[in-house]
Formats: structure tokens, C-alpha cells, sequence
């Protein structure tokens, strides 16, 4: 039988407990009963050929077959590195089967103004609006917004302190969040608040209070968390994909109305997730030139070690710049 050996870099992973149920997972419903029931010495380069030409059909990414590939090569490398086969027989094997992962745009400046507007005058969405504007401005991934506490937050100077995230998955006891390091080095940052987001934070401190919204539990060791549920628990990762759904579908219904109204042909807003809002934040900051490298500071992606503020102040200067917008 085969054995999983692929082993997981710190980087691109939230954490390596999280990766072993991953693959885990994955060899439980894509392999065990499939590929996993062939004897590593009977296996040849046509099985694998065949496993991977019949997934296209099942509706499978090519970016999901590339996630079963990655699992099997490794595991094949150690049996040839214990001298069970003499030749890995899925090296090589992955081709270009499954659909190309689409492409993922931002919204445009009208789009994000818009959407941002009809938020704010919904009586049923407009409690999201200090989220999702903490989103747009700040380039947070999801982990890391539902991971604020108000300890992160620097009202004085305007700053917010990006040093964890909380991710959800199954553990010990099931289903539930764990507090986790940043996805990667790079992730521990500061991040200077523009003044959208200055002001988001000070109506969530408010809705918290109105609404009775305030953290009630402790996680890793962390309390105190800004964004959460009517329970006074951290909003899930899949709750704030479902509330954008939600609302991208009111929003269209509306202006498809209105357009029939107006006689014209409605301005639909395009399907979003929590990784368009950090998108399209990433995109309105190369719209206002700011400096490549902070840039990759702001989204966590600063691979060349230090703080590019230290020693690119023009590039600091030019987000300084822009905190009014």
C-alpha cells in the first residue's frame, strides 16, 4: 500500500496540523479507495494517467489535480528512496488535466464605491460595512481580519498590528478555530491606516457596544476580538464569504430593477469573496503609485527581509499620502 510522505514548508501553509488533516483528507476521499488499493510494486505511470484523466470530469480544477499530484510524487520519491521501485512512477504525470483556475479580478474604483454605498444606506447589510472597508483598505486576508483583537489596533498613531490569524478547521475536538501564525514570515507587519479605515474601526467599537457584538472567548491565549458574531465569537471565514454573496445579490437586484425602471441595461456587480476585497485593495494602491516594495509590505508578501518603511521613505511617505483617501 502507499504512504503519504509529502511533508509541508512552514510558508504557503497556515500550519503543519492543519496540512496533515488536508492530506489526510484528501487520501481518504480522492485515494485510498482508488489509487490506494494498487500494491506500490504493481503501480505503473498508466494508473496514475488514467486517475488523473477521469477528475477533469467530476468537475475538479487543474489546481486541485496539481494538490493530489503533489501528494502522491513525494510519497513515490521515498519509496524509491528506500529501494522498493527503481523509478517514481508519477513523476511526470500531471500534464494539464482539470479547467485553468479563473482568474480573479478586483473590483474597479466605480464598482468598490458603489458597493461600499449601497452597504451603508441597507439597513440589513450595513452592519458589515466596517468590515469590509477594514478589508478594502488595509489589504487584510480573511484569517487575519476575524484574528484582530483591539490590542492590535493603534488608534493613536493609526497603525494596526498584523502578528496572527485565526483559522478554522478540524482539531482534536472538532470543528473550531485555532489562533495561528501569520501565513507567512512576512505576515508580521504594520499596516498604516488610511482614514476609511481609521473610521471603521471606531463605528465597529460602536456597533459592538450598540449591538451587543463584544468577543466573549479567549483563543490561543487571545481575547478581545473586533469582528464577530450575535454569540460574541469570531465570524467564520465561510460567514464572511456568505454575507458578500448576500449582499452582491441584493445589490443586483436593485439595480436590475432600476434598469428596467430607467430603460437601460443594469450595471451588475460582479460575484465576490473576501479575497476580491484584499485584491481589489492591493489594486487601488498600485492605482495611487505606491512603491512596489510596500506594497508587498502592506499584503504580507515582503520576501527581502526588514522593514521596507526603514528604508524606503518615499514609499512611506506615499502611503502617508494617501490615509485621507
Amino acid at each position: 500500500m502507499l504512504r503519504v510522505g509529502a511533508s509541508a514548508t512552514r510558508q504557503g501553509w497556515f500550519e503543519k496540523e492543519r496540512t496533515k488533516k488536508n492530506y489526510i483528507r484528501m487520501w481518504d476521499y480522492r485515494i485510498r479507495n482508488t489509487l490506494g488499493n494498487i500494491r506500490v510494486l504493481d503501480f505503473k505511470t498508466s494508473h496514475v494517467r488514467t486517475f488523473f484523466s477521469a477528475l477533469p470530469d467530476e468537475g475538479l480544477a487543474h489546481s486541485t489535480i496539481k494538490g493530489l499530484y503533489g501528494l502522491l510524487n513525494p510519497s513515490f520519491e521515498l519509496a524509491v528512496e528506500d529501494g522498493i521501485i527503481r523509478k517514481n512512477p508519477v513523476t511526470g504525470t500531471l500534464g494539464d488535466y482539470g479547467a485553468p483556475a479563473k482568474e480573479k479580478e478586483a473590483l474597479t474604483l466605480e464598482q468598490q464605491e458603489k458597493l461600499l454605498k449601497f452597504v451603508e444606506q441597507s439597513n440589513v447589510y450595513k452592519p458589515h460595512l466596517p468590515m469590509m472597508q477594514v478589508m478594502f483598505g488595509a489589504c487584510l486576508r480573511v484569517s487575519e481580519t476575524i484574528g484582530l483583537t483591539w490590542s492590535d489596533v493603534d488608534m493613536k498613531n493609526r497603525e494596526i498590528h498584523v502578528g496572527g490569524q485565526l483559522v478554522y478547521y478540524e482539531g482534536d475536538e472538532g470543528y473550531c478555530f485555532h489562533d495561528s501564525e501569520t501565513k507567512t514570515d512576512a505576515g508580521i507587519r504594520d499596516i498604516p491606516m488610511t482614514q476609511m479605515v481609521y473610521d471603521a474601526f471606531r463605528k465597529q467599537r460602536e456597533l459592538n457596544l450598540m449591538l451587543g457584538l463584544q468577543s466573549n472567548v479567549e483563543i490561543g491565549g487571545r481575547s478581545g476580538f473586533i469582528f464577530n458574531t450575535k454569540h460574541g465569537r469570531p465570524i467564520m471565514p465561510a460567514g464572511v464569504n456568505s454575507f458578500l454573496k448576500n449582499i452582491v445579490n441584493a445589490y443586483n437586484k436593485k439595480e436590475s430593477k432600476l434598469a428596467e425602471e430607467e430603460k437601460r441595461e443594469p450595471e451588475l456587480m460582479p460575484p465576490i469573496s473576501s479575497h476580491t476585497l484584499r485584491h481589489t485593495g492591493c489594486t487601488r494602491l498600485g492605482e495611487n503609485n505606491v512603491n512596489p516594495k510596500v506594497m508587498q509590505y502592506v499584503m504580507g508578501c515582503w520576501m527581502s527581509g526588514g522593514d521596507p518603511f526603514s528604508t524606503d521613505r518615499s514609499g512611506a511617505k506615499n502611503i502617508q499620502m494617501h490615509r485621507s483617501q
